[in-house]
């Protein structure tokens, strides 16, 4: 048997390898947090959370996407406005205001400090 693109490794062991990897990685993650997702929206000013989906779609979610606001980054709740909307949050080492409604759109889980 001649080895393929990945030596001397069946495709089935290599995909259930990773799938392996993908649901240790997974596990290992919600127990660290044992939380549930709450929504941007809900988070408080001074507090960080770690994005976990973005529900929004169409243009919006392109949008938010090309912003930064990608699964996995850390966002963190700067201040609200005067008349509570829009809400300014810190992500990737810049600020962004996102109005309450499209924060409402993203789910996050919260960070210990």
């Amino acid at each position: 048997m001649e080895p393929g693109l990945f030596g001397s490794y069946h495709k089935t062991e290599l995909f259930w390898g990773l799938d392996n990897l993908l649901q240790t990685y997974n596990c290992m993650v919600m127990n660290a947090r044992d939380v549930s997702p709450v929504t941007l929206d809900t988070v408080i000013t001074g507090e960080k959370a770690r994005i976990v989906s973005v529900r929004a779609k169409g243009h919006l979610r392109k949008r938010l996407l090309e912003m930064g606001i990608i699964p996995g980054a850390i966002i963190e709740s700067i201040r609200v406005a005067p008349l509570g909307d829009p809400v300014e949050f810190r992500v990737k080492g810049y600020n962004l205001s996102i109005r309450k409604g499209d924060a409402a759109c993203i789910e996050v889980v919260m960070e210990a400090d």
